[in-house]
């Protein structure tokens, strides 16, 4: 005589309880690691969007203080470092360019161009590999401002 063991929801159809109790951990196992790529993709994603609006508003701001005549490659850095500060993140290693390099002396009406970058790996986070879809490391990160000398 055999003894089968049946559970309490199966009792009068044992033959589908072994095909039943797998199914919601293979489904588990098969659609979590997509979900959870899903979801540190959108937090990697988010925030390199927040880091890069973050370094447009910089060197906006820099370029409002290089198109005053008073203005120099100092004041502007001091400027866009301000700006990062305030905003979380100035601890990074960014740089600041302007073009033309020399502020002083410029003619009105000269277009002034501020640029701040960082390379990705020093300033973001990155849960998700770069094979998987996340941001690579050496991906850097720029925000661009023109303005005319005033």
């Amino acid at each position: 005589m055999t003894s089968t063991t049946t559970c309490r929801r199966c009792t009068n159809r044992p033959f589908l309880c072994r095909r039943r109790h797998g199914g919601a951990l293979i489904e588990m196992v098969l659609g979590l690691p997509v979900l959870l790529m899903i979801a540190f993709g959108t937090a990697e994603y988010g925030y390199y969007f927040f880091v890069k609006n973050t370094f447009q508003s910089a060197a906006r701001d820099g370029a409002r203080e290089a198109i005053t005549s008073s203005s120099t490659s100092t004041t502007v850095s001091t400027k866009v470092a301000q700006s990062l500060t305030n905003a979380g993140v100035g601890n990074c290693s960014y740089s600041v360019t302007t073009s033309p390099s020399n502020l002083v002396g410029l003619p009105n009406g000269t277009a002034i161009t501020v640029t701040v970058s960082c390379n990705w790996s020093s300033v973001g986070i990155s849960p998700l590999p770069s094979s998987l879809g996340g941001i690579g490391s050496s991906k850097v990160v720029t925000g661009t401002a023109v303005m005319n000398r005033e």
